[in-house]
């Protein structure tokens, strides 16, 4: 067939062309392609198109079963159909499944039989079209046989134009840095490309270039940050010249034009010369005390409009106060530290940890000459830890009044730092008793929130009404407590109140062991602490009392700052007894303090004697001089077996008889041993000290025999009684009227009617009545137990005493119906009977054993003796008849004729 014969076949139109052709058996088939004609319908990258691929072969031997392949290849991003109908051969349509060996080409097997003189058409793209390349520019496509695989390709080649525009690409300018304020060396151009990248070469599209609205940018020649250009025929638009604003860094202008993806020219505002430091992280912070802040602190090196010089190794020095609150840094511990800029001009200090103070401070970071850069910090507290006064302690005020100052205490940490958190609980407590005072509710306990500055301000306080220091503790829960020290003073003075000194007691004549005081108090009792108040001291001026240092019953004081009073010494009277010391101050209520003069032990006993009897020792003693200033109750009887060393054993009270206030009896002891006394007074304070020892050696008297005396003083013994002597013969002014043996017996008095004294053996003189005028004259005598005194006796029965001899009563003053003859001791009591001449007995603290009273006698009684071994008597007549009661007879002188009457009997 001709090659004219061809045309091109219209999309859609395929199967009617094929329907016109006929089917041609050539003669051999083709091994060698020679020519190949392309002819597409779209030369649009990417658009679809329907090939006309005309060629011819040559023969070079015929094929194997009558079969060969052609392989077409088109230009790359060509993809053909992978379905058999879209390809025909001549017209006639492909039946078999072609293969592929790439995306761009397609090999098919073609029944049709060629020869050097055919010419073949191969029409793609009837059922889906063939796709063209997407790479705008000349192209052709090839063929090549299964004989000869050398590709032929498609002459004269064909053109791909470029696709619709899509999108603006950077064709120059982008990537650029600049300092600010500065216009840009490269003018930014942008390209219109299609979708695959090939530049659309129309000209008068237009690109819009906008530089960013705020932060680093910059304007165009117009002054504004938008410019628009027109592409040329080379689809390049151009903007006009770009300078750089005063804002540093990196951004992006953005290159439009309606419809079209746009493009980003990446351009720097490089930062002008280094002149300030700037705080840039790691100010305004807070971090606890003591520990570290969050944030390290940076510090940037810019330039005069606040770009960071993106310069590194610039040395920034941070500085925090050198006292008050601030801190330290990890890098070498002190409040310094010195480091380098990285590569963004940022220098970042080591770690900050705050300082125990609470409060805001400055860093302040320096390079050089730059101006330095401040970061704010503040310390604050850290967790609560105490409470802690802040105010109203050490006040006072007068008991049942306000104190002025609320209290006040803070919630702190362990540094001593206020914790600035409100609506902490703090309960103020007052002391449950003694001085204290009560809140606002009335009670001593108060609860309060704390404000923002952390302090909790208790409601007013009001003192009690006891006066003195004391401590109101303030608690929030486990926190440690706060102590407030307040002091309730006291009212005006009302009252003198005992305070020392006051119920002592002390010896007569010595001082007390206490000062006396007294204290200046209010009304309710509390201490007036004023210095200077008068005082005076008053004691009785008569009775139990004492004198002051002055010598006087009153001495007058001054109080001293605790508004105490204190008197001088204090010494005490001789006068035993309870009484009260006066306090008194002008205009106030006086006190009396109670004192009490104890009694001193009385003086010792003096001038004892020890007289023998039988089983008995007589003492006698003369009472102490000094009671000690309380009566004498008694004396203690103390005896001992050797002499010379004082006796300590207390006599038996069942052992003493017959004891008065200068005399005793020891009786039980055993005759022929010696004995030694002492004698202590006794008063309401204790016993005297002892008095001079005595000793004596008791001893039987002589038993069953008595004496007789006639009035010349003639002497008659009787039974074992002895003979000492006697007046016989001697010429008397007075007759004898009585005798009285010593109670050993080894001895006599004699006593005349004028009351002279004749002694005999170991009789010893204690005075006599002679030359004493005497109203009635002396008829008897009796000697004391202890034979160191005797008694006289007168008609008249007056007693009169000498020695040891006790007074225990006599008949003075009665009317008697015989007068009074004679008179005896009683050895166990130491009182005495009298006797009258009718026999008649009177007894003086001696039991009567019986008389003669009713009794007709021919003799009167002249005389009576005392049995000391019976508790008797004898009575004798005048002319010695002898009458016995409880007393054993041993003879008399009755029948025989006297010269002289009997006028006295004695033991003998």
């Amino acid at each position: 067939m001709p090659r004219n014969a061809y045309r091109r076949i219209a999309i859609g139109t395929t199967t009617a062309l094929l329907a016109s052709f006929a089917i041609m058996v050539p003669a051999a088939y083709a091994s060698v392609v020679n020519t190949v004609t392309a002819s597409p319908s779209s030369l649009i990258a990417n658009a679809a198109a329907t090939y006309a691929v005309d060629f011819n072969t040559s023969t070079s031997g015929a094929l194997a079963n009558g079969v060969g392949t052609i392989t077409l290849s088109g230009p790359v991003g060509t993809q053909f159909p992978l379905t058999a109908i879209d390809y025909s051969v001549n017209g006639q349509a492909v039946a078999i499944l072609p293969t592929q060996s790439a995306a761009n080409n397609v090999t098919i097997t073609t029944p049709v039989l060629v020869n050097a003189s055919t010419a073949v058409a191969v029409v793609a793209g009837v059922g889906n079209t063939v796709t063209n390349s997407t790479t705008a520019g000349s192209d052709t496509i090839s063929a090549s046989s299964s004989s000869d695989l050398s590709p032929v390709a498609s002459s004269p080649a064909f053109t791909i134009v470029a696709a619709a525009a899509s999108q603006v690409v950077v064709a120059s300018g982008g990537g650029q840095s600049n300092t600010i304020g500065t216009a840009f060396t490269t003018v930014l151009t942008a390209t219109v490309y299609d979708s695959f990248g090939n530049t659309v070469l129309t000209a008068g599209t237009p690109v819009i270039f906008t530089a960013p609205a705020t932060g680093a940018s910059g304007t165009f020649l117009n002054t504004t940050k938008t410019t628009t250009g027109n592409t040329n025929s080379s689809g390049v638009a151009t903007a006009t010249t770009y300078t750089a604003n005063n804002s540093s860094g990196v951004y992006s202008i953005v290159g439009s034009s309606s419809g079209l993806a746009s493009v980003n020219f990446t351009e720097t505002n490089t930062a002008g010369p280094a002149s300030q430091v700037v705080a840039s992280a790691g100010a305004t912070q807070s971090a606890a005390v003591g520990t570290t802040f969050t944030t390290p602190l940076s510090a940037t090196i810019e330039d005069a409009s606040a770009n960071p010089v993106l310069v590194g190794g610039t040395s920034v020095t941070f500085t925090a106060p050198a006292s008050g609150p601030s801190g330290t840094f990890a890098s070498g511990g002190g409040r310094a530290t010195t480091v380098l800029t990285n590569t963004s001009g940022v220098a970042t200090a080591s770690v900050f940890t705050a300082n125990t103070t609470v409060g805001g401070y400055t860093v302040t970071a320096t390079s050089g000459a730059l101006t330095a850069g401040p970061f704010t910090e503040t310390n604050a507290a850290g967790a609560a830890s105490q409470v802690v006064t802040s105010g109203g302690a050490g006040q006072s005020a007068t008991v049942g009044t306000n104190f002025a100052t609320p209290l006040t205490v803070t919630i702190e940490d362990a540094g001593g730092n206020a914790v600035l958190a409100a609506g902490t609980s703090v309960t103020f407590t007052a002391p449950a008793s003694g001085a204290s005072g009560t809140f606002l509710n009335g009670t001593r306990i108060t609860s309060v929130l704390t404000n923002g500055g952390g302090i909790a301000t208790a409601t007013a306080y009001t003192a009690n009404t006891t006066s003195g220091g004391y401590s109101i503790v303030a608690t929030s829960t486990t926190l440690t407590a706060a102590s407030l020290a307040e002091t309730n003073n006291a009212a005006a003075a009302s009252q003198v109140v005992a305070t020392g000194g006051a119920n002592q007691s002390g010896t007569i004549g010595t001082s007390l062991g206490s000062a006396l005081s007294t204290t200046i108090e209010d009304s309710h009792g509390n201490p007036v602490l004023t210095a200077g108040t008068s005082v005076t001291f008053t004691a009785p001026v008569s009775g139990a009392s004492g004198t002051f240092a002055n010598g006087l019953s009153t001495t007058t004081a001054t109080t001293n700052i605790s508004g105490v009073a204190t008197a001088t010494a204090f010494t005490l009277n001789a006068t035993a007894g309870s009484y009260a010391v006066v306090s008194s101050s002008s205009g106030l209520t006086p006190v009396g303090l109670s004192e009490t003069n104890n009694a001193a032990v009385p003086g010792a006993p003096t001038g004892l004697t020890a007289t023998s009897g039988n089983t008995s020792v007589t003492l006698g003693w003369s009472a102490p001089a000094n009671n000690g200033g309380a009566a004498i109750s008694g004396y203690n009887v103390y005896e001992g077996t050797t002499p010379g060393g004082e006796p300590t054993t207390a006599v038996s009270t069942a052992n003493l008889t017959g004891c008065t206030s200068s005399q005793c009896t020891v009786t039980g002891l055993t005759n022929g041993a010696r004995y030694s006394f002492t004698v202590k007074a006794v008063n309401a304070t204790g016993p005297s000290a002892a008095s001079n020892e005595s000793s004596a050696t008791p001893a039987a008297p002589p038993t069953g025999g008595y004496h007789l005396v006639a009035s010349d003083g003639g002497i008659f013994t009787f039974g074992n009684a002895h003979f000492f002597g006697s007046m016989g013969g001697k010429a008397l002014t007075r007759p004898v009227v009585g005798m009285a043996d010593t109670p050993d017996g080894n001895g006599y008095w004699l006593v005349a009617s004028d009351g002279g004294i004749f002694t005999f053996g170991d009789a010893q003189f204690y005075g006599s009545a002679g030359g004493t005028a005497l109203t009635r004259p002396i008829v008897a005598m009796a000697a004391t137990p202890d034979g160191k005194g005797y008694w006289l006796v007168a008609s008249d029965g007056g007693v009169f005493t000498f020695g040891d001899a006790h007074f225990y009563g006599s008949e003075g003053g009665v009317a008697l119906t015989q007068p009074i003859v004679g008179m005896a001791a009683d050895p166990a009591t130491g009182g005495y009977w009298l006797v009258s001449s009718d026999g008649g007995i009177f007894s003086f603290n001696a039991p009567f054993a019986g008389s003669l009273g009713a009794v007709h006698l021919t003799k009167p009684i002249v005389g009576m003796a005392a049995d000391p071994t019976t508790g008797g008597y004898w009575m004798v007549s005048s002319d010695g008849g002898i009458f016995s009661f409880n007393a054993p007879f041993v003879g008399s002188l009755g029948g025989i004729a006297l010269t002289r009457p009997i006028v006295g009997m004695a033991i003998g």
